[in-house]
């Protein structure tokens, strides 16, 4: 593992060369400045690991160079560790209210320096790792387990900012929705497992056949939608088709789509679109499935 990078800053040539020493026998690599104004300008470019300055600094202060650092998103989450005098309790008070993680009062035992910093760094790693569960469990609240496609919430989400978008920028908005024909015969014969394998088949293809600028997502048990933005009926209709000669090649089943095309989107209309491309597929299964129907709104 490679070894954290420690900035230190200080006015004094002695005591920089003391935290140096002494943190380098963590070991980690160790960046000196004497001035805040230079140290920050360095983490902008390459946030360190952990940040051990002095309070007292001529020009910036280590609580002003703190609090610079956490109204920037590359270094907001980076300790701080505050290095004061023994009598400068209200800039310790105000470091710890700015979100230092640890003061230490000089003059310091090197052995004490290094605890404080390893513990600073122990917590960094431990926050990082939350973060990164948030992050994951937010995405698994937006995706669906099965099929790895947005989920419900997900669509109706996506549906809502894509009408606003849609709205704002006098773009059409074509909105598919895809069922599995038989879905029911096929998991009653075949098993559960073929169907679990012919959703995410259907999945896999629809994700391979938008853009980036599309939503595709499962909202219902077999039921697909795909949110097809600046697209009219035609483009929609050319999709469809692309699809259908896709499904053909590998899924054991037939679908059945239905199109609700907006040429002239207004906020708050995702529910006319979604009932409209519901009718679409309704009149789609009507006429024997395997098929499309689509339905333009004014």
């Amino acid at each position: 593992m490679n070894a954290p990078t420690v900035v230190i800053i200080d006015d004094e040539d002695e005591m920089l060369q003391l935290e140096r020493l002494t943190l380098e026998a963590m070991p980690s690599r160790v960046e000196a400045y004497r001035s805040a104004e230079e140290a920050l300008g360095a983490m902008r470019r390459n946030p360190p690991d952990v940040v051990v300055t002095d309070v007292m600094l001529p020009g910036m202060s280590g609580t002003e160079l703190l609090a610079a650092l956490r109204a920037e998103p590359a270094t907001r989450h980076v300790p701080v560790v505050l290095v004061t005098a023994r009598g400068e309790v209200s800039e310790r008070v105000l470091g710890l209210d700015l979100g230092a993680a640890d003061y230490i009062a000089k003059p310091f035992y090197p052995a004490e320096l290094r605890a404080r910093v390893a513990a600073a760094l122990r917590t960094k790693a431990l926050e990082s790792e939350l973060r990164e569960e948030h992050v994951e469990l937010a995405q698994a609240a937006y995706t669906d387990a099965l099929t790895g496609v947005a989920n419900l919430r997900a669509f109706e989400d996506a549906l809502e900012a894509a009408v606003a978008f849609a709205a704002r920028t006098f773009r059409p908005l074509s909105l598919l929705y895809i069922d599995l024909d038989s879905f029911k015969i096929l998991n009653d014969s075949l098993g559960h497992a073929e169907g679990d394998r012919a959703l995410q088949r259907v999945a896999h293809t629809l994700h391979a056949a938008v853009r980036g600028t599309d939503t595709v997502a499962r909202i219902g048990g077999d039921e697909f939608a795909v949110i097809l933005l600046g697209c009219d009926g035609a483009d929609a209709e050319r999709f469809v088709q692309r699809l259908f000669n896709e499904v053909a090649k590998g899924i054991i089943t037939s679908i059945s789509v239905g199109i609700s095309t907006h040429r002239h989107v207004h906020d708050a209309e995702s529910p006319m679109l979604r009932e409209s491309a519901d009718r679409a597929l309704y009149r789609a299964k009507e006429a024997g499935r395997g098929t499309w129907r689509s339905e333009a709104l004014p």
